[in-house]
């Protein structure tokens, strides 16, 4: 959540917080909208995700907000290529002022581990774990689109187009295919809806309302 939230907040009341921190237009909080991506990527990556445990919680440093700030989720993934994998995802909106942003994607294995950050698409930083233990570093730097969903877009635009596609360049931008899928988008998010299960109760409207009441003062869960 920020210091950005916090300034708006202060200077606009909590009556003009923006959509995404209203739990009956959002479906919960800043997890929903960027968490969601970080889902769906470990999806396409790694095969099919089990949620072990999950926990969504609200700090007392942002109680004007009436959504969950902090959300943990530990999972196993399994495909047909490899063994059960166990991983944590975990997203802080309620960091200090002053301490920044922070994403990483970080994929640890017997021969290497490869960091990059989901939202930024910058690059990725590979780790070679050398038979001495030490390390050799590597940074990939991927150049950035000329609009931050167009790689995406267009390969939506190859599908529909089909044969009559004549698209070219690297990545999604010559896919005949969208990876993404309404089916991988609704798997996304039910891993969200578990993690936020206790926090908000059952998935319902007036599990939304009542989490806003008319005060404005957010129903906090005991």
């Amino acid at each position: 959540m920020g210091d950005d939230v916090t300034e708006f907040v202060a200077s606009q009341g909590t009556s003009k917080l923006p959509w995404r921190l209203k739990p009956d237009q959002s479906g919960g909080g800043l997890v929903m909208d960027v968490g969601a991506h970080a889902i769906d990527l470990l999806f396409f990556l790694f095969g099919q995700l089990e949620v072990v445990d999950s926990t969504a919680s609200q700090s007392a440093s942002y109680e004007f907000t009436p959504v969950e700030d902090h959300v943990t989720i530990r999972f196993n993934c399994s495909s047909h290529q490899a063994s059960t994998i166990p991983g944590t995802a975990r997203w802080d909106f309620a960091q200090p002022k002053g301490r920044g942003k922070k994403e990483v994607l970080r994929i640890v294995g017997s021969a290497m581990t490869v960091e990059a950050k989901p939202l930024a698409s910058d690059g990725l930083r590979i780790y070679l774990h050398r038979e001495d233990g030490s390390l050799a570093v590597e940074d990939i730097k991927l150049p950035p689109s000329e609009h931050v969903h167009q790689n995406l877009i267009q390969s939506c635009v190859n599908e529909l187009l089909g044969q009559n596609c004549t698209a070219s360049g690297q990545g999604l931008l010559a896919l005949p295919r969208c990876p993404s899928t309404g089916e991988s988008g609704i798997k996304a998010s039910q891993v969200l809806d578990h993690a936020l299960l206790a926090h908000y109760g059952h998935r319902s409207a007036s599990s939304w309302t009542a989490a806003v009441p008319s005060g404005g003062k957010p129903k906090l869960p005991r």
